[in-house]
């Protein structure tokens, strides 16, 4: 399906989707809308008195989510489920159980139509979880393919994505359906003011046209990368202070010490006082610690780490000697009161992980440049054995050949 498609007019053509985007085009956002309009408009057809069993119903999930979710054994539809609740925070409360067992019986049995939205196939880290979320979303392909009511979305970066999804194949007597694949293209340049100017009035502040449109200039450096929607959003968030720099890389450093400098996420003015929010020395130790998590995640093992599980964040960060705040521990603090890590949507319980994760990856390849440009030389000799001609190394070589100009 090619040309100006929306995701009502692909969804209403197409029930295996699959989404592809660079990092920074919006892939969640987008999936998460379309999740909400599937949700405004199912509550518009029950208000109707329409029947239950044909309203699109949403089932969001995370691949993290997915790839822990077939450990508990309990049949895919129950995997399926567990894997949406998780996100949610607590995989047995969350969900009522009329309607954890409704959306197991239209898995299982094609009533009724359920839209299973997967976000983001690419950050499913290790090769045995990448093979559960596989056989997982092969299963609900088959189910697709029996003529059941449910619908398939599934978000990934192009790099290094497979089709998950076994695409052709079929069982004796049923209709093949094939997969569609939908590329996110950049904003243009007037959606990138309209995105800017709505910003800055949804925040009630002036419109600081000195700091952005310079940007858009045809002979600015950051003139392509800055209609990539996360871009935008950098530039815009870095304006309300201070104009922001024409390179990427200048952007992004401005975004990292932002990051840093603040504690910006709700609730986090009682937690920790401003001198030490402002301290000089703690951004540096900060800085250095993100620096030596990012390396760890891209080098310690065979192929690119996007998130890392509880303990070994904090052990890689205990290790750069950044010391944890009374009441914190170091990955909290990064997650809770700085946002530059996360944590993927899945329940501390024990028999779920909690895997932590950047903020977006983009960050994260910034960082590991910044620490490959000072590098010992024995670290870039490993380096150059086996990330230089990796495809995942791609921005994150970019951005290293741009700091040292």
């Amino acid at each position: 399906m090619r040309g100006d498609q929306s995701w009502t007019e692909a969804g209403a053509l197409a029930r295996l989707i699959v989404v592809l985007g660079d990092a920074g085009y919006g892939k969640t956002w987008q999936l998460r809308a379309h999740g909400v309009a599937l949700c405004d408009r199912g509550i518009q057809a029950l208000r109707a008195g329409d029947d239950p069993a044909t309203v699109d119903i949403p089932l969001w999930t995370h691949s993290s989510a997915m790839a822990a979710a077939p450990l508990l054994g309990r049949g895919k539809p129950q995997h399926v489920v567990n894997a949406a609740a998780a996100v949610l925070g607590d995989p047995e409360a969350e969900l009522g159980k009329s309607l954890r067992a409704a959306m197991v019986h239209g898995l299982a049995s094609g009533d009724g139509r359920l839209h299973v939205l997967v976000d983001p196939l690419d950050e499913v880290f290790d090769s045995n979880s990448r093979d559960r979320v596989a056989d997982t979303l092969s299963w609900l392909a088959e189910q697709v393919r029996a003529g059941a009511g449910t619908r398939v979305v599934v978000t990934s970066r192009p790099v290094g994505y497979t089709d998950p999804f076994g695409a052709g194949r079929s069982a004796a007597g049923r209709r093949p359906v094939p997969v569609y694949h939908l590329a996110l293209a950049a904003f243009g340049t007037e959606q990138v003011s309209a995105f800017w100017r709505t910003w800055f009035d949804q925040r009630g502040l002036t419109f600081p046209d000195e700091r952005l449109s310079l940007l858009l200039d045809a002979d600015s450096p950051l003139a392509d990368h800055v209609r990539v929607p996360l871009i935008a959003a950098f530039c815009a968030w870095i304006a309300e202070e201070e104009p922001a720099d024409q390179t990427r890389a200048g952007l992004y450093e401005q975004v990292v010490r932002r990051f840093i400098g603040l504690s910006w996420k709700q609730g986090d003015r009682t937690a920790v006082d401003h001198r030490t929010r402002s301290d000089p020395l703690r951004q540096k130790q900060l800085r250095h610690a993100l620096e030596q998590l990012a390396w760890h995640m891209s080098t310690a093992h065979a192929e690119w780490r996007d998130a890392v599980d509880d303990e070994g964040c904090e052990e890689q960060l205990a290790g750069t000697g950044l010391r944890a705040l009374p009441g914190w521990t170091r990955t909290n603090e990064l997650v809770t009161l700085h946002g530059l890590l996360l944590r993927l949507g899945v329940s501390a319980r024990e028999l779920w992980d909690t895997p932590v994760t950047w903020v977006h990856p983009t960050l994260h390849e910034y960082l590991t440049a910044h620490r490959l440009i000072n590098a010992e030389q024995s670290e870039i000799d490993r380096w150059l054995d086996h990330g230089l001609h990796r495809p995942e190394w791609e921005s994150t070589f970019r951005f290293a050949v741009e700091l040292e100009r």
